[in-house]
């Protein structure tokens, strides 16, 4: 958890696209996969170390003052919601869409925190401007789908007025759907219109 909350920092601290990439040329592919994952697979059951685990995540994809790019000198940006997607969406599976997550005494800890962390990494991801998902379809890869429909699944199964209760995980729910709905919506409907003519 210690490596989690250091890494996590030293992130957070950088502020410009020189630094990220520095970071992150070191940081992957030698290190992203053995710690998350190897976290992720050791300690699945223990919801702290899955918890900043999680927050890692976020703050990796988080897109501070245009530090993740993607265009022809730079892939980083792609890397970046590639492989932080990979870990959400094989927790969700793991977890059901959180509808199978073991719950302890204290739901929010046990379930609340977890949707409000997995709703804010999809945010950063979809409001960041580092990646055109169109790319994701023209590679026929379809890890965008599917952490969207993994995402909007668990949402749409929570119960509202448990939501109601956290003020924070509502108001973050709520801003990640209407970032979705002004500004990816279009896509998925193109898709959708193209599945159905071919």
């Amino acid at each position: 958890m210690k490596i989690f909350y250091i890494l996590r920092g030293i992130i957070r601290g950088l502020i410009t696209n020189k630094h990220f990439n520095l970071f992150f040329d070191w940081f992957y592919p030698s290190y992203l996969s053995t710690i998350v994952e190897g976290a992720l697979n050791a300690f699945y059951d223990d919801d702290e170390v899955v918890h900043c685990c999680i927050k890692l995540l976020v703050e990796l994809v988080q897109n501070r003052n245009n530090r993740i790019r993607f265009d022809t000198w730079n892939i980083n940006g792609l890397v970046v919601f590639k492989e932080s997607a990979k870990y959400i969406i094989k927790l969700l599976q793991l977890w059901d869409c959180l509808r199978q997550k073991p719950k302890g005494k204290d739901i929010y800890r046990s379930k609340w925190k977890f949707v409000k962390e997995i709703v804010m990494m999809y945010q950063n991801i979809i409001a960041g401007n580092y990646i055109n998902f169109a790319i994701c379809d023209y590679y026929n890869d379809d890890t965008f789908t599917v952490i969207t429909q993994l995402v909007f699944t668990m949402v749409s199964s929570l119960d509202l007025k448990d939501l109601e209760s956290y003020k924070k995980v509502q108001i973050q729910v709520y801003a990640m759907n209407w970032q979705f709905f002004n500004h990816h919506l279009e896509p998925f409907f193109m898709k959708v219109d193209s599945s159905l003519i071919s």
